[in-house]
């Protein structure tokens, strides 16, 4: 997939997230016309973007959105404070897939290593061995 073609899944995602479920047949309909395979890729998204994970909410702003923006140079990559129900404390590890923060989760307060999807590498393959 080119940037282009991230940039506009991205956008598309984006405005399709926030339609109620009912609303997004006909906004898919009009927006991805005959493009199957963009339809497919906008319809996963949101699929995952309304499943719970389990490490965080689904919902939690710009989490899946986030993963679709496109590869940037590790030293871009700006560490949140708060992912969700969990403040982090501090990066444990980075690889390939992704980072490892030490982070405190709200409820039942507890230390956890909470590990997300590199920026760039959600792919459907990918989240399938992530869950496993």
């Amino acid at each position: 997939m080119t940037a282009e073609e991230h940039q506009r899944l991205r956008e598309l995602f984006l405005q399709a997230r926030r339609l109620h479920p009912d609303a997004r047949v006909r906004f898919l309909d009009e927006t991805c016309g005959r493009d199957t395979e963009l339809r497919a890729e906008l319809k996963e998204l949101l699929e995952h973007d309304r499943e719970p994970i389990p490490f965080v909410k689904a919902g939690a702003d710009g989490l899946l959105a986030n993963g679709i923006t496109g590869p940037g140079p590790p030293e871009s990559h700006v560490h949140p404070d708060r992912i969700g129900p969990y403040t982090i404390l501090r990066v444990i590890g980075e690889g390939g897939m992704g980072v490892v923060y030490e982070a405190e989760q709200d409820q039942p307060r507890r230390r956890v290593a909470l590990k997300v999807i590199r920026p760039g590498l959600v792919t459907r393959e990918l989240l399938r061995r992530f869950r496993h």
